[in-house]
């Protein structure tokens, strides 16, 4: 209890030392001391905050120049592939205008908008009654291959059901063949060739293109190639498994036939 007290009064006392020493400003010269000893310090923080504004300040600068250029760079890389989109379907459309020359029948060029049914096996197309398009035409891309027929039309767009659609079916026969048909249509999702006789000589890999017996379908439209063959020598014709070369969902544009051969 003694200690205590005399530490009590021992702070009391120094405090009222550094008090009268404060008023009649006889701790000025070590004030002066001091802040002369910090002085350097502190000019030096100074500068080096001055550094690091100046740092963060550049840094913004190269942040906007980089968020320009990439902005830039974005807006190229657009261009080209707008310009690489204009030059396919250049290609695309050159192609459809050259059926013309090879099939010797009257064309409408239309633009492929969307899918118009769920299963996919049907598009719309921007061209329709307005241009001559009728139900039953067929409907081409790339330089003569079939994709399927107009199925319904209005005055500026129509329908076309592709060969997949199970309401489609076309005369088909050989590339170079005879005169012997038969019938390309969908079964159960797969695109096949029905009818042929059995005397006619099918193989894998032969080119299967349109019959013309059909008066808006010209003759010899590529529709696919032979993968596979459905033989039975007790029955009086053979059937085989046709693929096609392309994707619809490779092209933009179609060519509408008007007409026949």
């Amino acid at each position: 209890m003694a200690s205590s007290s005399r530490n009590l009064l021992w702070a009391i006392v120094g405090g009222c030392v550094f008090t009268f020493l404060l008023f009649f400003h006889a701790l000025d010269p070590l004030t002066r001391l001091f802040q002369g000893a910090l002085n350097p310090l502190e000019r030096f923080f100074m500068s080096r905050s001055f550094t690091v504004r100046q740092w963060f300040k550049e840094r913004d600068a190269v942040i906007q120049e980089r968020d320009a250029l990439r902005s830039t760079v974005q807006g190229f890389y657009q261009q080209v592939q707008d310009a690489e989109s204009c030059l396919e379907d250049n290609a695309e459309l050159r192609e459809l205008l050259g059926i013309h020359t090879t099939y010797r029948v009257e064309q409408v060029v239309a633009k492929i908008v969307n899918y118009a049914n769920l299963s996919r096996t049907r598009i719309t197309i921007d061209k329709g009654l307005r241009e001559g398009i009728a139900t039953g035409d067929a409907v081409v891309v790339g330089s003569g291959i079939i994709i399927g027929r107009v199925v319904d039309a209005a005055n500026d767009r129509a329908t076309v059901a592709l060969l997949t659609d199970a309401d489609v079916s076309l005369a088909a026969t050989l590339a170079g063949g005879g005169s012997e048909e038969g019938i390309v249509r969908s079964r159960r999702g797969a695109l096949m060739l029905d009818f042929i006789p059995q005397g006619m000589e099918l193989l894998v890999g032969h080119l299967v293109v349109t019959a013309g017996s059909d008066e808006r379908i010209p003759r010899n439209l590529t529709i696919g190639h032979v993968t596979a063959l459905e033989t039975d020598k007790s029955a009086p014709f053979q059937s085989a498994l046709i693929e096609q070369s392309i994707s619809i969902a490779d092209y933009a544009f179609v060519a509408v036939l008007k007409g026949s051969q």
